[in-house]
């Protein structure tokens, strides 16, 4: 006749079938394709205007940095004096300009936002200004209402 087992050696034989059990468990349980780490949560875009009224706008790039030295970068290939007009983080970005090389460039949460924010500002100070360009991140919602919102990367210059 058998002894019956120690409560030791049926304790470490309970752990055992627990991990046994857990590790089966996890081995049937189908996974889930898991979504990429927040690869594109922020997408960032920039426009960079010159004193000769040149103008550069890039647009989807992962960090504000990036995309603010890739618009002042192709903008000084094409003219002198550039400087960063504006710059928006998952949204649109527009500059307005006019003859007198008076401009405004905004951002919003639509394009319609952007540019009527961009034209406000530049018709500060001309009658005559026009959109030159406008541009979206390419996961903005496009159903979002047209409110301009003016914050710290608002900027006009006037010639």
């Amino acid at each position: 006749m058998r002894e019956p087992a120690s409560d030791g050696h049926c304790h470490q034989l309970r752990a055992v079938r627990r991990i046994c059990l857990a590790f089966g468990m996890a081995l049937l349980t189908p996974t889930l394709p898991m979504a990429p780490a927040q690869a594109q949560e922020f997408l960032f875009g920039s426009i960079a205007i010159s004193e000769t009224g040149v103008f550069s706008a890039v647009n989807n790039l992962p960090t504000q940095e990036e995309a603010e030295q890739a618009a002042l970068s192709e903008c000084e290939d094409r003219s002198r004096g550039c400087q960063m007009a504006t710059w928006f983080r998952n949204a649109c970005g527009a500059l307005a300009t006019a003859p007198d090389l008076s401009w405004g460039a905004s951002w919003g949460v639509t394009v319609d936002a952007a540019e009527i924010a961009a034209l406000e500002l530049c018709g500060e100070y001309s009658d005559q200004c026009s959109i030159k360009e406008s541009l979206c991140t390419a996961n903005v919602n496009t159903d979002a209402p047209a409110i301009p919102n003016r914050g710290d990367r608002t900027t006009t210059n006037v010639k």
